[in-house]
């Protein structure tokens, strides 16, 4: 069966961030079980000018009226879109009714973690053409289980609704090794892994860090991500009295998952309002490291209730890593791991998806 994947993809020259990613993962896990998928990569912009922006409209014109036309050609069973709620909204209305007209079931991913505000805070015509969208498709899949029960609740016209995680591909999931167990007098390890800019908290995460060594803790903190020179330099300046705070720039995956397999702790101090399902974040509970997180995007339902809150004081987040780290870290590292790989692992997420498509077969029939 040959699918045909839309949305952002990882293309050269633009920063990749966590739909690029989500959408090339399904790519490679649908590959990996003989789907043959067609990829249709989002035109991107290229510049922040006003010529960029008129090329990119008109690049969007094209991509989003030509989808379905392609599909159809290529002879796809199922187009499948990643939507972001980037003011695209009348173009993804465009992308509904070209499939619904050339019989393509489309399966409309909602994805980040907007949806719902944006929903609330934009006028009637975007909530019509929200809810066109998502009548006209023939499986909506959601990201966050937050997002699902209000389509449920808001939008009964929503066929085959599905809640379908960013999951953590086999191949990754197979790399963690045991639960690292510090030594005797030996640190406790914490990472921070994101995009290096202000809303992702890496501040905060710095600020955490020198809580916990005030309170006599050894503590080490890994640094990793890419970010603006200027601001970088000010991490840097902000570290100097702290030598166990380590800066390792941008790791390949596996040098990732090798640095998380040797870690405790994930700091997420993330307040980015479009924060959804952070693959950085399911990757390392994968690897049993133990979040410490705020509740941007859907953080609070991955977690489930086996990490520690970034409180609005500091103090009471350092007391609580504290008291888990004095109790003894491996039994909640433990859980995390268990929970993660029931969750958020490739065969559990595909076999939800595998479902999700074959309604949209059958409903293929009544276009």
């Amino acid at each position: 069966m040959r699918i045909a994947l839309g949305g952002p993809y990882p293309q050269p020259g633009i920063r990749v961030g966590g739909g690029e990613l989500a959408n090339a993962r399904f790519h490679a896990s649908l590959a990996r079980r003989g789907l043959r998928v067609l990829a249709l990569p989002k035109p991107q912009r290229q510049a922040p000018t006003f010529a960029a922006g008129l090329r990119h409209a008109f690049a969007c014109l094209r991509y989003y009226a030509t989808c379905a036309v392609i599909a159809r050609r290529r002879r796809c069973r199922l187009l499948q879109y990643r939507a972001f709620y980037d003011n695209l909204m009348p173009f993804e209305v465009l992308l509904a009714l070209s499939c619904r007209l050339l019989r393509v079931p489309l399966v409309y991913v909602v994805s980040g973690g907007a949806f719902v505000a944006t929903h609330v805070r934009r006028g009637r015509l975007y909530r019509a053409m929200v809810g066109l969208v998502l009548k006209r498709a023939a499986v909506v899949l959601t990201e966050g289980r937050r997002d699902q029960a209000w389509i449920a609740a808001n939008h009964p016209e929503a066929a085959c609704l599905h809640h379908v995680p960013n999951f953590v591909a086999q191949h990754d999931t197979a790399r963690a090794t045991a639960i690292a167990s510090p030594p005797p007098g030996g640190a406790l390890r914490i990472l921070h892994a994101s995009r290096l800019v202000p809303d992702k908290g890496v501040e905060r995460s710095l600020a955490l860090v020198a809580t916990l060594r005030h309170l006599g803790l050894p503590v080490e903190l890994h640094i990793c991500g890419t970010g603006e020179p200027g601001y970088l330099a000010s991490l840097h300046r902000m570290a100097d009295d702290h030598p166990d705070t380590r800066f390792h720039g941008q790791l390949s995956q596996t040098e990732l998952l090798r640095l998380m397999g040797d870690c405790h702790l994930f700091s997420f101090p993330s307040a980015n309002p479009m924060e959804g399902q952070s693959n950085a974040l399911t990757e390392a509970m994968s690897q049993g490291l133990v979040p410490v997180f705020t509740e941007a995007g859907f953080s609070d339902d991955v977690v489930g209730g086996l990490g520690i809150r970034f409180s609005r004081n500091v103090d009471e987040t350092a007391a609580a890593i504290r008291q888990l780290w004095e109790a003894g870290l491996a039994t909640r590292q433990s859980e995390v791991l268990r929970m993660a790989r029931r969750r958020f692992s490739e065969p559990a997420v595909l076999r939800t998806l595998v479902t999700a498509y074959r309604c949209g077969l059958t409903r293929r029939a009544l276009l």
